[in-house]
């Protein structure tokens, strides 16, 4: 009854896809998921929209499976059209730069998921858009200031100032205490956190986390850009607020919608209505023709 949208959604399918990637001489062989349309058919390149969370290792997942934020439900927009790549990461691969920098090879992996959906007919290469959420949300602004390959982004609940956000308490954090004891600073400093740097703290490493970070290479970004937060998620929402402003100030095409009184991931069926229609219309704008 709350949630009549979805009565339109259809069956679809799943694919896998491999292929290779070089990264500093070294091959490896990667993998990726497409969730396909209910209407399409072999040879038919539709619009695709990419998922980039840097964890993922590429695996088809169960289209009824519900048990991760990450893998959230984009089923209308498929069944309205779009492939959704699920591109595959493998962290493991040399970094093609020295440094902190836990994200070098980032783009390269991302496109040449791109590429190989478009070698295999599943995907229009004039017509492909990138999406994030969480971590996914940093790597998609960082794809953004590395490549115009993708017709438009949006960025979830993520960060885009490492220097910022080290040490930042969230809304919750502040009323209720931190829900670890390291917060946000964990993401910074554990080795095993192959998002963010590695391990290294601000002062012993300025010049990283500024590489790293997406706010500082701004003015690269070229494609229209939506971002998205919740005003108490655990991740610092004045991150998307400071990023909006710089991509205002530079003129680019940039929106940014902010969720009240919602954490990590939408809880309400209002708002989670209302993100999915402004995906499906910020995606119907900039990768279907006027004529679809």
């Amino acid at each position: 009854e709350l949630n009549t949208h979805l009565a339109d959604v259809k069956p679809m399918r799943q694919e896998s896809i491999e292929y290779d990637v070089v990264a500093d001489g070294r091959k490896r062989r990667l993998r990726s998921c497409l969730i396909l349309p209910p209407d399409w058919s072999p040879g038919k390149r539709s619009p695709t929209i990419v998922r980039t969370y840097p964890l993922n290792k590429g695996r088809c997942r169960s289209l009824s499976s519900v048990t991760s934020l990450h893998q959230a439900n984009m089923a209308p927009l498929i069944s309205n059209g779009y492939v959704v790549l699920q591109a595959g990461y493998d962290f493991g691969l040399p970094r093609s730069a020295a440094g902190s920098d836990p994200l070098t090879t980032l783009t390269a992996q991302t496109l040449a998921a791109v590429d190989a959906a478009v070698e295999a007919g599943y995907t229009d290469p004039e017509r492909v858009g990138l999406y994030g959420i969480s971590y996914g949300g940093i790597a998609a602004l960082r794809i953004a200031t590395e490549t115009d390959r993708f017709r438009a982004v949006v960025s979830s609940n993520g960060a885009a100032n490492f220097l910022s956000h080290y040490g930042t308490w969230s809304v919750i954090d502040a009323v209720a205490g931190r829900s670890t004891q390291a917060g946000v600073v964990a993401h910074y400093e554990s080795p095993f956190t192959p998002v963010y740097m590695g391990g290294a703290k601000p002062w012993e490493d300025p010049a990283g986390y500024i590489a790293a970070s997406p706010f500082f290479g701004v003015d690269r970004i070229a494609t229209p850009v939506m971002l998205i937060h919740s005003d108490l998620d655990q991740a610092d929402v004045g991150q998307y607020r400071q990023m909006f402003e710089a991509l205002s100030r530079l003129r680019k095409e940039a929106v940014y919608i902010e969720y009240r009184g919602e954490g990590h991931g939408l809880s309400s069926p209002a708002n989670i209505r209302h993100k999915l229609r402004t995906l499906a219309d910020w995606y119907d704008r900039h990768l279907k023709p006027a004529a679809d």
